[in-house]
């Protein structure tokens, strides 16, 4: 199949494709039309995907013809605007200890120490392709080979917010508390998600992610200040 490609879904919305395997530029691709498409349609509502962006509209407003032109359009001018530039989040994280439940069995798994997984897995910027499963949870590529877990045979009723994990090729972390079964390495103290804040989500995709290890006394002041209003996440911009 040539890519990028327009399908129809239903009475009111296309997905466009543009491609089948989970990749950087081809997300990259995904993001940037999702943005130019919204500069031009208002009303749209867009939800994107690894390779994908659904495009839905209001069969009252809109029509199936004016939306598939424009969606041709904006094809055209995905490529010229792909940038590799974006916001590079630093993420604060305590590895192991009472928070990283399964870091012993991801380490032996590999064959590693704990502290290698803590430099692996800390030592990688993330590239986030999207959010699911809960409002603000960050699929990130990017994980060492040396760190591929599969996840847990039986879910946990109850992650934690926060709880940063492993399942196969990927790494998270739980935004809300959930059930789970990916492998729990360490915690954020940092919320990726309230809904009092605007926008409700810290992460978004398209961002990178780097892991910061701190100590338990970190972790605990950063936590008193988070109440407290003194703590600012760190933020810069990043280019590949």
């Amino acid at each position: 199949m040539k890519y990028p490609s327009i399908h129809f879904s239903g009475d009111s919305a296309f997905i466009v494709r543009f491609g089948d395997t989970i990749s950087r530029k081809i997300h990259q691709h995904v993001l940037t039309f999702e943005t130019l498409i919204k500069k031009e349609n208002k009303n749209i509502i867009t939800i994107p995907s690894y390779t994908d962006v659904l495009v839905s509209f209001d069969p009252t407003s809109s029509s199936y013809k004016n939306i598939y032109k424009s969606i041709t359009q904006t094809l055209t001018q995905v490529e010229q605007h792909t940038s590799t530039s974006g916001r590079i989040i630093h993420l604060p994280v305590l590895y192991g200890k009472k928070f990283g439940l399964d870091i012993d069995h991801v380490a032996r798994h590999n064959n590693l120490t704990e502290d290698e997984v803590i430099k692996l897995h800390s030592n990688t910027t993330y590239f986030v392709y999207m959010l699911g499963f809960s409002p603000g949870f960050p699929y990130l590529g990017g994980l060492s080979e040396q760190l591929f877990t599969p996840r847990k045979d039986t879910p946990r009723a109850k992650i934690e917010a926060g709880s940063v994990g492993i399942a196969n090729q990927q790494t998270g972390v739980y935004s809300v508390d959930s059930p789970g079964g990916w492998q729990i390495i360490g915690k954020t103290p940092v919320p990726l998600f309230n809904i009092t804040d605007n926008p409700p989500v810290l992460i978004q995709p398209g961002d990178y992610i780097q892991f910061m290890p701190i100590t338990e006394h970190e972790y605990a002041t950063i936590e008193k200040d988070l109440k407290n209003k003194k703590f600012k996440i760190q933020i810069n911009s990043y280019h590949e």
